[in-house]
């Protein structure tokens, strides 16, 4: 029975890839007389390639180490009860030893009102969705020796801040939890065709658009059965409900896109696990202007490591980034550029960043921090 497979390499058509047998010859042990040296590579690449079975054999070693050791021999991915599979990098948020503080939550709420306000400002209308990991929703299926934390998700506190700041926040966690069936994909981490119906149905009402409902309906042919992300699930239903429609998937977001493409409506959909994405790739938009002559702001630029780069977008900007060399419990964080004041955006590690657009690199630069509480002048 071992034998079976390497007989199936002379077999043509069993090959694993058939479609490339013709690109690797069998190797040489010598090569115009001389030694070939590269005869153990290229045999190992003969036979990596006309090996049969190979799928075959991959799925059913899989099978049977889910089945003996009751866990998956790849380490990104956790073996669930009755065949789930999850995936491994969820288990941080599973068990609430990955947690976001409540600072860098406060920051992500800060920084999508900051993207808020510059929609608004554009005549934009503006929505955050997270798409919840699998074990947040079906917490049954996963393995009984990894405990469930009892305390509030980074998801669950950052809704609380995003409240606080008015953001537009599409709740999939209370949508699929109000389900009675499953919507995620049992061996991949992903929604199913008509789970990407449920979120879109909830995205676009809170937009306040009538279109057709998609959860319930046909889902037949909107999707492949092996999704690679949220956000590509949800494309051809956006698509569907809109006139004109740019996905992207590019980071940092470059708010510059939606006055490019003329758009009304702006929607980032993030996956729970990757939250702090948003403070690692602070997104590109002009910063707002801000007159801070009421507040008593305190000038910090001696306790900060910035530099300044210019950068083209669809814009130019005089891009303004770096790290406060010592923590502080601030509102917010503003780069004054010679005459004027922005308010910049925070990032990972004490961080901010601030895109100035036409900016004078001869500018004064300054960095300056209203605190928390922080009272008006008289």
């Amino acid at each position: 029975m071992c034998s079976v497979p390497f007989l199936t390499m002379f077999i043509p058509g069993m090959s694993w890839n058939s479609k490339l047998e013709g690109v690797v010859s069998v190797p040489r042990l010598y090569d115009e007389k001389k030694i070939n040296v590269n005869c153990p590579s290229e045999f190992c690449e003969y036979f990596n390639r006309r090996i049969g079975l190979r799928k075959q054999m991959v799925t059913m070693y899989n099978k049977l180490f889910v089945g003996i050791f009751r866990e998956s021999p790849d380490k990104d991915v956790i073996a669930g009860k009755d065949g789930w599979l999850f995936y491994g990098r969820t288990l941080g948020d599973y068990e609430g030893t990955d947690c976001l503080s409540d600072k860098e939550l406060r920051d992500i709420s800060k920084m999508l009102s900051l993207l808020d306000e510059n929609c608004r400002r554009n005549n934009i209308d503006f929505v955050f969705a997270v798409a919840p990991n699998k074990n947040s929703l079906y917490s049954e299926f996963m393995p009984d020796y990894y405990p469930k934390s009892k305390v509030s998700s980074d998801a669950e506190r950052l809704n609380f801040f995003l409240k606080k700041n008015n953001i537009k926040y599409v709740d999939l966690f209370s949508e699929f939890k109000s389900q009675n069936k499953i919507l995620y994909r049992k061996t991949d981490s992903h929604w199913t065709n008509e789970g990407s119906g449920l979120a879109a149905d909830a995205i676009l009402n809170m937009f306040g658009m009538n279109h057709k409902q998609y959860f319930g309906g046909s889902t037949e042919n909107t999707n492949s059965e092996n999704g690679d992300s949220f956000g590509n699930a949800l494309h051809l239903f956006m698509a569907d409900a809109f006139g004109n429609a740019c996905f992207t998937r590019a980071l940092p977001y470059d708010m510059n896109l939606a006055e490019q493409n003329q758009s009304d409506k702006v929607l980032i959909e993030i996956v729970e696990r990757n939250l702090d994405w948003i403070l690692k790739n602070p997104p590109i938009f002009d910063a707002p202007l801000r007159d801070i002559g009421k507040f008593d702001c305190e000038d910090i630029t001696s306790r900060v490591s910035y530099s300044c780069n210019r950068i083209d977008t669809a814009k130019q900007y005089m891009k303004i980034s770096g790290n406060l060399k010592t923590r502080f419990d601030y509102e917010s964080i503003y780069v004054s550029v010679g005459e004027n004041v922005y308010e910049a955006t925070p990032a990972v590690d004490m961080g901010f960043t601030a895109y100035i657009p036409n900016a004078d690199e001869n500018s004064d630069i300054k960095i300056l921090i209203k605190k928390d509480g922080q009272k008006r002048k008289n």
